[in-house]
């Protein structure tokens, strides 16, 4: 899980450095990942070169988000059965202490 948080880092990071080289040249990135150029100074490769590995990165990082939202959900399901199974066996003994 650590080395997926890396990852994830260093891809923000990768974004942030193509964001601010969009900016550098005059134009700015949209919420949608969409390059606005309002001087016409960056190439349309480049444009579709930056706005495909924006969708990539953005594509990654849900996937990641998810897997560690489930892996998360795993763990608090895990813990909720092994809490009853210790509260199970309290009970028990709270009762048979009881009976005698």
């Amino acid at each position: 899980m650590e080395q997926r948080k890396k990852n994830l880092d260093e891809e923000l990071r990768e974004y942030i450095q193509k964001v601010n080289h969009i900016c550098d040249l005059g134009g700015f990135v949209s919420y949608e990942d969409k390059i606005i150029d309002p001087s016409n100074s960056i190439s349309d490769e480049l444009k579709r070169e930056y706005e495909y590995l924006f969708s990539q990165i953005h594509k990654h990082v849900r996937f990641q988000t998810r897997w560690i939202d489930e892996i998360n959900q795993a763990y608090k399901e895990a813990q909720d059965e092994i809490l009853d199974c210790v509260q199970q066996k309290t009970q028990s003994k709270d009762v048979a202490n009881h009976i005698q």
